[in-house]
């Protein structure tokens, strides 16, 4: 199987191991969490963003108060994970 270009066993066991023991990975889309998975990463994952209407497609956008919430919530995760 090839996901993103990359057939599957294309990451080092060194590499998997290494992103395995984290206490999570941040990956920018679902994407690369995916392809991650499939090559046995263990990490745990979290998926959130904003929903809307024009999601993938050619100007996806989303509203300007959208994005400050979405901003707000990732700030809390932050601050709470690192004990801000």
């Amino acid at each position: 199987a090839v996901l993103a270009g990359l057939p599957a066993g294309h990451l080092r066991p060194a590499t998997r191991e290494l992103l395995s023991g984290a206490a999570f990975v941040f990956c920018r889309e679902t994407l690369t969490a995916d392809y991650f998975r499939q090559q046995g990463v263990r990490s745990p994952v979290l998926e959130f963003g904003p929903t809307n209407a024009t999601i993938h497609q050619t100007d996806e956008r989303i509203s300007v108060e959208e994005l400050r919430a979405t901003t707000r919530i990732y700030r809390r995760i932050l601050d709470s994970y690192f004990g801000v």
